[in-house]
Parts: structure tokens; C-alpha cells; sequence
């Protein structure tokens, strides 16, 4: 069990030029700046273009990062001559995590592209292996390299997105969803690119076995009998013999469709494995799949609100859920989801933008109705920097909605891409 006591501090980190990657702080150069190609000292990593342009002309850099320490209480079995004894000890932990900056409005319009493409990628996924055609595997890796990208210059704007959704589309779309949960999960826990890269293949795939469920069991309104969850379970094996009939799929998504839905104590399934035998992916992939499945509204369910989805999630530690995975996750949703609607203590009301994990109850907030509930210039604030209100009092969030909720359509917005209006 990880202790709570953790010390966080912000530092710059030198780095060789072939660890750059997108969304990065370029804080410090291996040489003086002038006589480079660069007009600014400090910059961030907007394309692939501009790490090539610092690799062109650097061996090193300075980055900004954030340093965490922490211990961590882990039990080991020692031998003694009275027989073997358990014991618990406390090991230092540290973890490095690269710090990205780029505005989500900057991002949004690259991140639109990339869930336009990775959308349409799933649907042609599952349609196509309905007629048995195989897995357009090239095609595959390069949306999802789009999802990584956009993940690691700000996790923000896909997961903004992901608030839109449709119930009639619901296989298709929980997949991609489950996919940029588990990106923005595992950009959380300071996965490489590569990592990220493995990690959203193997969760946009995680649920191809649906698609051997006939409809009426998948979307039965009412409770399934045991003949029916025990075809409903079998998606997991189907998923697992799709998977290994498309060779070039990356070998680690066979596993995670297999075994996504194996719980910590053992009660899972298919195969009940207990927590040491479940793959790493695997209970990311668990993670953002029951969060997506319990917050979305289905034709048999009304959807929960994320409050109380991450409140569930919290309640399954170490029982459905790695404690820490959920720990995590909980960060990376915040208390106030990105997407979601704001209604603030003096009843104006809003889009939440952005969530910093640091400042998990002061999100950024896009206000567009007033306080009567009147649609007004939009005007963007900051509750971490104590923004105020006309009258001078603190902006809080008093409840938060799904899309929706006032009339408000996420959609409109963010056509705009998330945009203050002049």
C-alpha cells in the first residue's frame, strides 16, 4: 500500500534529445542560444518538426519536470531458524514526470482531428470483422499515434471530447473512449511514448469480441439470464481468438481483451486470475472500461454522474481495481471532469476546460450563461488563481452536470474549439 506522504517539487531535467517528446518545455539549451536557429529562450514542442529542429542542432537539453517522492510499505518473507517469517518495510519511491504546457485551446483543434480519425477507424474495426475481414493493423497504429500525441501535449482536450457521446453507438464509441482513458491514465503514470503507443491499441481493442454477442443480448434492457451473462462473458475469449487470427496486431492486446475484466480478489473472469497474474495493461484497461461503462447512459441504465462513477471505482479498490491504478485515475479525472458542465455558487454557469492534477478542486472554467441562466459573452477563468465574480467574491463550483445539462451543448462549443468569443 503506497503511503500518502508525498513530497512534490518542481525542478528542470537534463535530457539527451532522442528522450524529447511532444509538449515539452524546452527550458535550456547545451549552448547559448544566440547563434541558433531558435527566436525565443523557451519554447514548447508543438510538432515533430520542432524536435527534429532541437536534435539538428543539440545533444542535450534542459526540460521542466516534476519530481515525486514517496514511500511505499511492502511486505517480504524472510527466512529465519525458526521457519519463515513475513515482515513489512518501507522502500523509497521516486517518480519523474515531464511537464507539458500547451493551452487546451491550442490543442483542441489537433485533438478533434485525431478522435474524428480514431472514431471512424473503430467503426470500420468492427464492421469489417463482422463480415470477417481482417484488421487494417497500419491504420489502426497510426490513429491511435495521433491519440498519443495529442495525449502528451494535454490530456485536456481528447478527454474533453470524450464527454460526447451516443447511446445508439455505444460499442463503437465506448472503445475509443476506453482508449483515451487509458492513454490519459497512462500519461498519469509516466509511460514512454512507445508504452502509450502499445497501451492504445491494446484498449481500443479491447472489446472486438462484442461484436460475436448477438444484439439482443448486448442491449437487453432488463437483466441477463445466466445463459445469457455466460455468452456475454465469452466476448473476452472471442476477443482474444480475433485478435490472434490478425498476427500484426501488437501480441499484448491479446491479453488485455482476454483478461480486462479479471478483478484483484480473483472473482473475475474468463479465467479468475488473482492480481499478481493480471497483465499491467490489463488493469489500466479494467480501469477506464468500468469508469466509461458506469458513467455512460446505456438503453437499460441512465448513466452516472462522475462524482459518483470515481466514487464506485474508489469503493473497488484492491478488490475489482489495483488501488493505485485507481488512485491514479482519480488524479487524472479530477474531482471536476474535463467536458462536464459547471454551475457555479453564483448560479452563472460553464464548461470545464481543464483540470490540473495539482489543483484538483480549482479548474479552469469556460463561463457561457449568466446567472440567470441567460447565455453570455464567453469569458474564461482560472479558480486556482482565486478568480472573482462582478461582485468580487470567489468563483466555487457549487454542483457539475453532464452535457446537456441547461441547454448546453458541448458540441457547440467546441466547434469553436473551446475558444473565449471577442
Amino acid at each position: 500500500m503506497t503511503s500518502p506522504n508525498r513530497r512534490i517539487t518542481r525542478k528542470r531535467v537534463k535530457i539527451p534529445v532522442s528522450e524529447l517528446q511532444l509538449g515539452m518545455y524546452i527550458a535550456e539549451l547545451d549552448r547559448p542560444w544566440a547563434g541558433t536557429p531558435f527566436l525565443y529562450q523557451g519554447f514548447y514542442l508543438y510538432t515533430p518538426e520542432d524536435i527534429r529542429d532541437v536534435r539538428d542542432v543539440c545533444e542535450w537539453v534542459y526540460i521542466d519536470a516534476k519530481q515525486e517522492d514517496w514511500t511505499e510499505s511492502v511486505e517480504k518473507t524472510i527466512s529465519m531458524p525458526s521457519g519463515k517469517k513475513t515482515i513489512r518495510i518501507e522502500q523509497p519511491r521516486s517518480r519523474t514526470t515531464y511537464l507539458t504546457k500547451i493551452p487546451v485551446s491550442e490543442e483542441m483543434p489537433h485533438a478533434q482531428q485525431a478522435f474524428r480519425n480514431t472514431r471512424q477507424q473503430v467503426f470500420q474495426i468492427l464492421d469489417g470483422l463482422r463480415f470477417g475481414d481482417a484488421i487494417d493493423v497500419a491504420a489502426t497504429e497510426a490513429v491511435v499515434a495521433e491519440c498519443v500525441e495529442s495525449i502528451i501535449r494535454n490530456p485536456n482536450a481528447l478527454l474533453c471530447l470524450s464527454q460526447i457521446k451516443n447511446r445508439d453507438e455505444y460499442t463503437a464509441e465506448h472503445s475509443l473512449r476506453v482508449c483515451l482513458l487509458s492513454l490519459a491514465l497512462g500519461r498519469e503514470l509516466g509511460l514512454l511514448e512507445g508504452e502509450l503507443q502499445n497501451l492504445g491499441i491494446s484498449a481500443l481493442l479491447h472489446d472486438v469480441g462484442k461484436v460475436r454477442i448477438p444484439l439482443e443480448i448486448l442491449n437487453k434492457p432488463g437483466a441477463l439470464t445466466p445463459d445469457e451473462f455466460e455468452t456475454m462473458t465469452s466476448h473476452t475469449t472471442q476477443g482474444k481468438q480475433i485478435l490472434i487470427a490478425n498476427p500484426g496486431v501488437y501480441k499484448g492486446a491479446v491479453d488485455v481483451a482476454l483478461s480486462h475484466h479479471e478483478r484483484m480478489d480473483g472473482h473475475g473472469y474468463p479465467r479468475q486470475l488473482q492480481a499478481h497474474q493480471i497483465a499491467y495493461f490489463a488493469k489500466i484497461v479494467s480501469v477506464a472500461d468500468a469508469y466509461d461503462a458506469i458513467n455512460s447512459e446505456r438503453i437499460y441504465k441512465p448513466g452516472k454522474s462522475g462524482l459518483e462513477t470515481l466514487r464506485i471505482l474508489y469503493d473497488c479498490r484492491h478488490s475489482h481495481f489495483d488501488g493505485e491504478l485507481v488512485d491514479a485515475f482519480i488524479k487524472t479525472i479530477g474531482v471536476y471532469p474535463v467536458g462536464h458542465i459547471a454551475e457555479m455558487t453564483n448560479d452563472e454557469v460553464g464548461i470545464i476546460v481543464a483540470s490540473d492534477s495539482d489543483y484538483r478542486l480549482r479548474p479552469q472554467v469556460l463561463l457561457v450563461l449568466d446567472k440567470h441562466h441567460k447565455p453570455c459573452r464567453e469569458r474564461g477563468i482560472d479558480l486556482k488563481l482565486n478568480a472573482v465574480d462582478k461582485l468580487g467574491k470567489p468563483y466555487r463550483v457549487k454542483a457539475i452536470h453532464k452535457n446537456g445539462a441547461f441547454g448546453i451543448q458541448l458540441e457547440t462549443y467546441l466547434a469553436k474549439g473551446l475558444k473565449i468569443r471577442r
